[in-house]
């Protein structure tokens, strides 16, 4: 954590209204910070089939109604390794599936970052 300072932005008021409910509607499903299965280490995938596949859907149209670039089952109450997320909007959905940090880079990038479990927090 950095002492980087905390920006609250409200973003929704320039949300076309339906766009705006489904974003809330959204919202109301994703675990906020604080809630236990956000600091619960979550459970290592071994089956790989189609309620996966329909668990890996529903985050994905999950997190395009919350405008979210990525989210992680955790974030949606369920105790499993896996991660959703799409770099360019309409691009593909993107899966990990029990990841691994292998590898990283003493380089700094400093860039905006938000979380759906933190809305309308930003910070750099």
């Amino acid at each position: 954590m950095t002492d980087a300072p905390v920006e609250e932005v409200p973003r929704a008021h320039t949300l076309p209204p339906e766009v705006a409910a489904r974003r809330d509607a959204a919202l109301k499903l994703v675990r906020r910070f604080g809630d236990p299965v956000l600091k619960t280490k979550a459970m290592t995938i071994s089956r790989f089939d189609d309620e996966l596949r329909e668990e890996i859907r529903r985050m994905g149209r999950l997190m395009d109604d919350a405008l979210g670039v990525g989210l992680a089952a955790p974030q949606v109450g369920i105790s499993h390794r896996v991660l959703v997320y799409r770099v360019v909007s309409g691009g593909p959905l993107g899966v990990l599936v029990n990841p691994e940090v292998e590898w990283s880079s003493r380089e700094d990038e400093w860039m905006e970052e938000g979380c759906l479990s933190l809305p309308g927090v930003h910070v750099d």
